[in-house]
């Protein structure tokens, strides 16, 4: 049986995080999108709910704290693709 060490990521952390998320913003959005309603939702009401109190903006919020502490540009670059522009707690998103 392979272990987690026997997984050959296509990507490196901590670019590999920024790819997860995306997944895990997508399966929301869709989620939320398929809501019944008189019209789906448009991208900033999106992210006002997702960064707005679900567990998932949540933890992106808590992984973007820690890969600020990592004093890493490309740590940096990956802090500005996990959380949009104006909603990341810690100030700039980039």
């Amino acid at each position: 049986m392979a272990g987690a060490d026997d997984i050959e990521w296509a990507f490196d952390m901590p670019l590999l995080v920024r790819h997860l998320a995306d997944d895990l913003r997508t399966f929301y959005h869709e989620a939320i999108a398929a809501q019944p309603g008189s019209a789906a939702p448009n991208h900033d009401a999106l992210n006002d709910w997702i960064f707005g109190g679900t567990a998932l903006g949540d933890t992106l919020q808590a992984v973007a704290d820690r890969v600020t502490q990592a004093d890493d540009p490309m740590a940096a670059l990956v802090r500005g693709l996990l959380i949009p522009e104006g909603r990341y707690k810690g100030g700039s998103a980039f």
